[in-house]
């Protein structure tokens, strides 16, 4: 609960949501604590997110509990059956090989070299491991994170939102995702 209002007063359009649609909140905060995850900023596990949704035929502005890319690794090792995962972008410029289920991806590339020498973003990975040693891969190519970026309201409205403040971001989540799933 403490962690919701720190949030609420440090953004005003969160708080102007909040205070037109009080239940969303409690429903996204009591969703952030059935699930196990918190809204402390130092773990980055979960959000509050104000979006605007459909009901039947109005359009309305609700409060949503949105899990993070840390929060989805969280749960997963928090259950037992995944050991660690790790979530990372590759580039033109390095070499990137899936090697198939069960095993893990091949990844070399340069981490000092500055961003720009690596080359144009190509996609994100996922890769878990198992409490049975195997390794469960998820890949995106770029093409598929900007269709989906894509259908973002914040994007369609004025290309803002995370996608714009935290592109690399919400391509890992967006990989973990798919993952999850």
């Amino acid at each position: 609960y403490g962690f919701a209002m720190q949030l609420l007063q440090s953004n005003g359009y969160l708080k102007k949501v909040a205070e037109e649609n009080p239940i969303s909140l409690a429903s996204a905060v009591l969703n952030v604590a059935a699930v196990g995850l918190s809204l402390n900023p130092a773990k980055s596990q979960a959000y509050l997110i104000p979006r605007n949704v459909k009901m039947g035929d109005k359009w309305i502005s609700k409060i949503c509990f949105d899990p993070s890319y840390r929060g989805f690794c969280d749960l997963a090792t928090m259950s037992g059956e995944i050991k660690w995962i790790q979530v990372n972008v590759v580039y033109e410029n390095d070499t990137f090989l899936d090697n198939g289920p069960g095993e893990k991806p091949s990844h070399e590339y340069d981490a000092f070299a500055p961003i720009t020498e690596r080359g144009e973003l190509r996609g994100v990975y996922c890769v878990a491991k198992t409490k049975d040693g195997d390794f469960l891969t998820t890949v995106m190519r770029e093409d598929e994170l900007l269709s989906i970026r894509d259908k973002s309201e914040a994007w369609k409205r004025n290309q803002s939102g995370p996608w714009k403040d935290f592109p690399v971001e919400q391509r890992k989540k967006t990989v973990v995702r798919r993952a999850w799933k």
